[in-house]
């Protein structure tokens, strides 16, 4: 008899956890603010908005976006035995430039 009453009360337990996590309110998510501030982070360098939802500092944000830029030019050209360091300098330098020429509408 003690148990049953052992996995009454487990079950129990676990029936309200899940009866609280499936009532309480999920904040609303801003896909927009979020698409318009990743955007302007990568191609236009304001972080601001973007380290605001992320919940981190400008700093961290800045740096989290220059090293994926990093990384992928790394990857375009991981595989590639003729060219320079300094011709990946240069196109690095040119793909900054065109990024900050991007424009869209979110």
């Amino acid at each position: 008899m003690k148990r049953l009453q052992k996995y009454i009360v487990i079950f129990g337990t676990a029936m309200l956890c899940v009866g609280f996590s499936a009532c309480s309110k999920q904040s609303d998510f801003d896909a927009q603010a979020y698409v318009k501030s990743s955007l302007d982070a990568e191609y236009h360098g304001t972080y601001a908005a973007y380290a605001n939802l992320m919940e981190i500092s400008e700093e961290d944000a800045k740096k989290q976006v220059e090293e994926d830029f990093n990384e992928s030019i790394c990857q375009q050209f991981a595989s590639s035995d003729n060219i320079t360091e300094e011709e990946i300098a240069a196109y690095t330098e040119k793909m900054a430039e065109v990024k900050k020429l991007a424009k869209y509408k979110v």
